[in-house]
């Protein structure tokens, strides 16, 4: 009887196509969920079709007059919302008349303009009121509940802008919230979502900033900064008599970050994530965002997935994108802002200068910063009193390893340890046990990671909820683990550092500048000791000599000299805040940070350049660099950037001499680019070498460090940039190490790069590059072996026939680096989370195969929060995406053919995307993006997902159908196995419009879901679904809707024979007050009727968070418009179980809208 009703449904029904109204646009638009109120468009929104993908209406609303969206689930925040809507060709919000209905006048008047003869001074005085635009919204609301605590919830957002006088603006954006939002870092510009300011401008010379400030330099050579804080800011401009300037900086605020630079050692053809750390090796960190400069072989690099990397921010990772092949030659430095959440850290800045004399010629800075730990105020963790006298007795030393083991009482909910004693080889050693015996005596452990081989614990394969930790026997002494009970101290710290200079350009062609500066750290404001402040000075001098040297009528044909003389010395303790000398500064003169570090140091330059419009420019520079007595380098460079009718010629060269106490080194390093422009097109060669001899200065010998390097290219590429563009280029490497007092092959072999761009119509484009690497690597016996390197990507679009057929392709892959996940939940306030702890085993402790995504909200209290492993295994990657949709009816507009009028009817939508991981050896199946439907075993991770979407509209609107088919299939690895997800959905629906007041609906479901754990079996299941919907919606005007619906459910577990069925009543109630608000209420009765009791995971699972027989659930939502931009918000829900008390849930909300 099923099968037969079923069958009749779908043979009566035809399949749903939505069809765009006359008069209306239709628009997709992804907006980010930072705040409560979101502005979706500045053209009035359809009412009725505003669409989220996967949230409820009742989850938000819309004022569809000024396009806000208002979220009312807090747990939307921080997520994209994929919005489909309809739009009206204006907006509504703004009053649109001919002439003002005042001028309407009484009959027999008639309206006669009058002139008035106003001064000038009138329209001063009217445009010094107040003219402010204002938007956003003060929400403030209650939640109680028999089930829950009471909750308080509160948001503030607003945004001003405007003239409170002529010559005084103020813009402001503020908020309460107090979660920072940190965006993706996979676009070029970064919307800061959470900045809060407020900025006074007084007549363009004095300027007030309160809130989010960002600190930039000022004119110093010394003193480089870049940083985010939270405090106050004042700039101000005065004139001294028409004699000079003086311009002052000066704030104070909250250090959000520490500044950082680190080397990234590339693996070979590993695209990444490469992690970032703390500048004491602190593995778990904070990038700010948009405070990175990355730079590949002194290149600086930009930020986006189109570009040259992506990063995370909340996980200090970074991504290299396939327009650049990682290898092991690259010298990849990254500098960064982060934050260590050691301390509260506090600064104060002031920066001033004063011009005196006719532009400037006499100018005199002075410039002071600080920085200071508040160490009675630390954050990670908490000081106590013996941190802080043990921190105290340090000497020349920043960082202590404190025991992190602390007695505890026993709490379910987290890993505690007991001691005992164990012995190896003879020796005895106390160490620490997981336990949940509450009758022992419990230790709660902090553990830190030291390094592999530097620990005597490692990550522990365990169920229990949090990371837990086991002790490993150290082999012949030696540890063999990584982490240790230790919680790693900071000490704090205060930096200070001021400077002086003057500059004076009253001399023809000379310009005289010196800076002097002062620097003070306080590594240790816990000790009295001398020896814990470092108090250092610097000086700097140049002169600059700029002058024509061939002077012409003719610009073109001018040269220009232009010569600088420098020197600098540094005492031993002086540090910068933030280095000012080239990133590859260390690789240029063969040293290390060691080299310098509290050293003296000196340096003298000299620089000399000719430059001509249209000829270019030549530069030689000399440099000789001294520390104290250990080192002595002279460097000597030649720069060219020349033009000759076609030939270019750039170049970048340099040969330096460097002596130590121990190591003499000859290094020469140079690229050299010669090429000839054509009209549309350019040859050339490229050539870099680098020969770097280290000798030791007693034996004569060479050191193992010492290399060569060579790379020869030839590239052809064209200079057209309107609709192709591409770029051949050839490359042969040549790589030497020494071995023996000679150099020896490290590697050979050639790379092939392509990159093309072709747009031959304004609806198609296609976008590739490829770059593939061989290489012969040899070790020290130069045997030999191969290596493939290869990073790529091509993306297609196009669209055809009207836009009745559009197609998109991205294909991208390459080589990386994957971490084994970790997790954890954490709990938060009651129905703030999205995953609820059951119990199963009625042990008390909280494991990770116990928690489960919740289905009510009420009911969610854990969030699920990821924990760097530091275990990295490599991977070869690809990802695949496709979309294609088909739309006849934009093919043939008005068909007269019978058949064709039937073909618009229908439409079709697909999207199709694969990301996976695999660890083959093969070359060829790591480009093959479908290993997975193999169950290939080196697939480690995959995410596929696969929808189409076929859909049927008659031309009256009263039959509407699709037929839908889904496919997910998720493969994970975490750190205590692999996890699978595979779905496959079948999906009919119809809908009939009986009457402009009745619309029938009726639909079918059929999916089987497939879950498979390596570690938690009890989470090994296979579900088949089947699901019949009917649906009734009766409108009986714009202001009353009734919806009636009837759910059966019946699904099996194909594993153990499972199985339940449910028949599930509900009505939906909405009635609509013009202007004034909404009521809705929700009633939903189901019974579920299974074969056998069902425990554990499936049973949440296969019974949908219900409970056998009878469940109730019912919600009343009621929302009003009190008075203009006054809104009130109730809400009630309750529900019932056969096997469960009643749970009542409430909620008030005031919100007011400027």
């Amino acid at each position: 009887m099923r099968q037969f009703l079923i069958f009749f449904i779908f043979f009566f029904s035809w399949f749903w196509n939505l069809q765009a109204q006359e008069g209306v646009i239709p628009r997709y638009k992804q907006v980010f969920a930072d705040r409560d109120t979101v502005f979706l468009d500045s053209l009035s929104i359809l009412p009725g079709s505003l669409v989220i993908e996967g949230v409820s209406p009742s989850q938000y609303s819309v004022d569809c007059i000024h396009g806000y969206l208002f979220l009312h689930d807090t747990t939307l925040y921080g997520k994209t919302l994929n919005c489909h809507y309809k739009l009206f060709h204006k907006s509504f919000a703004h009053r649109v008349y001919n002439k003002p209905i005042s001028l309407i006048q009484e009959k027999g008047k008639f309206y006669k303009p009058e002139e008035l003869n106003l001064p000038a001074s009138f329209l001063l005085d009217y445009s010094s009121e107040s003219q402010l635009e204002r938007s956003g919204s003060i929400t403030r609301g209650v939640t109680v509940g028999n089930n829950q605590d009471f909750v308080l919830n509160s948001s503030l957002n607003l945004q001003v802008s405007g003239y409170l006088a002529p010559d005084v603006e103020l813009r402001a954006n503020i908020t309460d919230r107090t979660l920072p939002i940190q965006p993706e870092g996979n676009t070029r510009t970064i919307q800061e979502f959470d900045k809060i300011f407020i900025t006074l401008d007084i007549k363009k010379k004095l300027k007030v900033k309160g809130g989010d400030i960002d600190i930039v330099s000022p004119e110093s050579y010394f003193l480089k900064i870049g940083k985010k804080n939270l405090g106050l800011e004042i700039e101000a401009l005065f004139s001294l008599n028409n004699k000079g300037t003086v311009k002052t900086r000066t704030g104070a605020g909250i250090s959000k970050g520490k500044y950082y630079k680190q080397r990234i050692v590339p693996q070979n053809g590993r695209q990444g994530p490469y992690k970032l750390t703390g500048n004491v090796g602190e593995g778990t960190i904070t990038v700010l965002y948009g405070s990175e400069r990355v730079y590949i072989d002194n290149r600086l690099l930009t930020r986006g997935k189109d570009e040259d990397y992506v990063i995370d921010y909340n996980l200090g990772e970074i991504i290299f994108t396939p327009k650049i092949l990682i290898t092991g030659e690259k010298e990849i430095h990254v500098e960064y802002e982060y934050s260590d959440l050691a301390y509260s850290r506090y600064t104060l800045h002031t920066f001033n200068e004063i011009g005196l004399g006719e532009k400037d010629q006499f100018k005199v800075t002075f410039n002071f910063f600080q920085e200071e730990d508040m160490k009675n105020n630390s954050i990670q963790p908490q000081l106590t009193d013996s941190m802080k006298l043990m921190m105290s007795q340090l000497y020349n030393e920043t960082t202590l390893l404190y025991p992190g083991a602390v007695l505890s009482n026993y709490f379910p909910g987290e890993p505690l340890y007991i001691q005992v004693d164990t012995v190896v080889d003879g020796t005895t050693y106390t160490i620490y046990q997981q336990s949940t015996n509450s009758d022992e005596v419990l230790y709660r452990l902090n553990f830190s990671y030291l390094g592999v081989g530097k620990g005597n614990y490692k990550l522990n394969v365990a169920a229990t909820n949090g990371r837990a930790f086991v002790w490993v026997p150290p082999m012949n002494g030696i540890p063999q683990g990584e982490y240790e009970p230790v919680i790693q101290l900071q000490t704090p710290q205060r930096y200070q550092i001021g400077t002086l200079g003057v500059q004076y350009k009253g001399l023809k062609h000379f310009t005289i500048s010196s800076e002097f500066v002062f620097s003070n750290l306080n590594q240790n404001l816990f000790s009295n000791r001398d020896s814990n402040s470092q108090i250092g000075i610097a000086y700097h001098l140049l002169l600059q000599y700029k002058d024509e040297l061939f002077k012409h009528k003719e610009e073109s044909k001018r040269w220009i000299f232009n010569s600088l003389l420098g020197y600098e010395v540094r005492s031993a303790r002086f540090l910068l805040l933030e280095e000012n000398r080239d990133i590859e500064f260390n690789k240029n003169y063969n040293i290390d940070d060691q080299t310098t570090r509290n050293k003296a140091s000196q340096m003298g330059t000299l620089d000399l350049s000719l430059s001509n419009k249209r000829n270019g420019s030549m530069q030689w520079k000399s440099e000789l660099f001294q520390v104290q007595k250990q080192l002595l380098a002279s460097r000597n460079g030649l720069n060219t950037n020349l033009k000759w009718n076609r030939l270019r010629l750039t170049s970048q060269t340099s040969h330096l001499l460097n002596h130590d106490l121990l190591i003499h080194s000859n290094f020469f390093r140079t690229q050299t680019q010669l090429s000839m422009v054509n009209r549309k097109t350019e040859l050339g060669i490229y050539d870099r070498t680098e020969l770097n001899r280290l000798t030791d200065q007693k034996q004569d010998t060479l050191v193992g460090n010492s290399y060569r390097y060579n790379e020869l290219a030839l590239f052809f590429k064209n200079n057209d940039t309107l609709q192709f563009k591409y770029l051949l280029q050839v490359k042969n490497i040549f790589a030497h190490r020494a071995v023996q007092n000679k150099f020896l092959k490290e590697k050979e072999g050639y790379e092939f790069q392509t990159a093309a761009e072709y747009a031959p119509t304004i609806k198609q484009s296609i976008k590739t590059t490829l770059t593939y690497r061989n290489e012969q690597l040899f070790d020290s016996l130069q045997q030999s072996f191969f290596e493939n390197l290869f990073v790529g990507g091509i993306n297609y679009l196009g669209r055809f026939l009207n836009n009745g057929v559009i197609y998109q392709a991205n294909y991208e892959a390459g080589s990386g680096m994957e971490q084994k996940k970790i997790f954890s939940y954490l709990k938060v306030a009651p129905g703030q989370g999205t995953h609820i702890w059951n119990d199963y085993n009625n042990n008390g402790v909280e494991e990770l195969d116990e928690f489960e995504v919740a289905v009510f909200q009420n009911e969610a209290d854990y969030i699920r929060i990821w924990i760097p492993s530091h275990d990295y295994y490599n991977t070869y990657n690809t990802e695949l995406t496709q979309m294609l949709q088909i739309r006849p009816k934009q093919i043939w507009r008005n068909p007269k053919n019978r058949f064709v009028k039937i073909v618009t009817l229908f439409s079709n939508h697909t999207t199709f995307k694969i990301g996976q991981k695999t660890q083959t050896d093969s070359f060829f199946s790591a480009l093959n993006p479908f290993s997975f439907l193999k169950d290939d075993a080196d697939v480690e991770n995959c995410d596929f997902n696969l929808n189409n979407r076929f859909l049927f509209q008659s031309p009256s609107q009263k039959w509407i159908g699709d037929y839908i088919y889904k496919q997910l299939y998720n493969k994970n690895n975490y750190y205590y196995g692999t996890e699978t997800v595979n779905l496959k959905m079948h999906e009919w629906s119809i809908r009939y419009k009986v009457t402009r007041f009745l619309i029938l609906k009726s639909g079918y479901q059929a999916a089987v879901k497939e879950n498979s754990s390596q570690f938690f079996h009890n989470k090994n299941y296979t579900i088949e679904t089947h699901n019949l919907k009917l649906e009734s919606q009766i409108q009986h005007s714009e202001k009353i809707n009734l919806i009636l619906k009837y759910d059966y459910k019946f699904k099996i577990n194909l594993v153990g024979k499972e199985e339940v069925s449910s028949h599930e009543v509900e009505t939906e109630f909405y009635y609509r007050m013009v202007k004034k608000g909404m009521l809705q209420i929700n009633l939903k009765y189901t019974y579920l009727k299974p074969n056998q009791d069902i425990v554990g995971n499936l049973a949440y699972e296969i019974m949908e968070g219900q409970t056998k027989g009878s469940n109730w659930l019912w919600s009343v939502i009621y929302q009003t418009k009190l008075v203009d931009y006054l809104f009130l918000d109730l809400q009630y829900n309750g529900r019932k179980g056969s096997q469960n008390r009643m749970i009542h849930t409430g909620s008030l909300q005031i919100k007011f809208l400027f």
